[in-house]
Formats: structure tokens, C-alpha cells, sequence
């Protein structure tokens, strides 16, 4: 019998400072959802935009655990261009 539920989501989650991206590690075995926001004031109009991507652990690579990577973007260019400025972001994951 798997000690873990299978119907209640194990959560992990933080506050990152993040300069264009970043690799974090969530603990969990497997995402199945995640949200990543910014939680300071827009630098200098510049970085704006907030997204993540699984880029790490089972499935993927070796790693015991899966990886996410946060990324910051520029919104006034809205070209897809990494921002260069700190910024806070929060993240959450719900996986197993």
C-alpha cells in the first residue's frame, strides 16, 4: 500500500529572489500543478511577466526529486527577454 494519499496532494512551496530564472528544488516526487507569481512592485517597468517549467527529477533526469524553474520576463520589450532586475517570486507546488 503507498503511505502517500493518493487523493491529498503534498504542497511545497517558497519565496525565491530571481534574476531572469532560477532551479529550484520542490521536494516532491512528481508535479502535477504549480503557480508561480511576482510579489514586488514592477522593476524599473521591466519585469513583469512570472512563468515556470519542470525542468528536473523522475522522468526527466536522475534526481530523486522534481525540479522547477522559475523564470522572469520582460514585459515592456514583449519579446520573450529575460529580465535583469531581482525580483521576489513566489512559488507553490501540489504533487506526491
Amino acid at each position: 500500500m503507498d503511505p502517500v494519499s493518493q487523493h491529498t496532494p503534498l504542497f511545497a512551496g517558497g519565496i525565491e529572489s530571481v534574476t531572469g530564472s532560477l532551479e529550484v528544488d520542490t521536494g516532491l516526487r512528481d508535479i502535477r500543478t504549480a503557480v508561480a507569481t511576482m510579489i514586488n512592485t514592477v522593476v524599473a517597468d521591466e519585469e513583469a511577466i512570472v512563468s515556470w517549467k519542470q525542468t528536473g527529477g523522475p522522468g526527466v533526469d536522475d534526481r530523486r526529486s522534481a525540479y522547477i524553474t522559475l523564470y522572469v520576463w520582460k514585459h515592456a520589450a514583449n519579446t520573450g527577454v529575460a529580465g535583469d532586475s531581482a525580483v521576489n517570486v513566489s512559488w507553490m507546488a501540489l504533487g506526491k
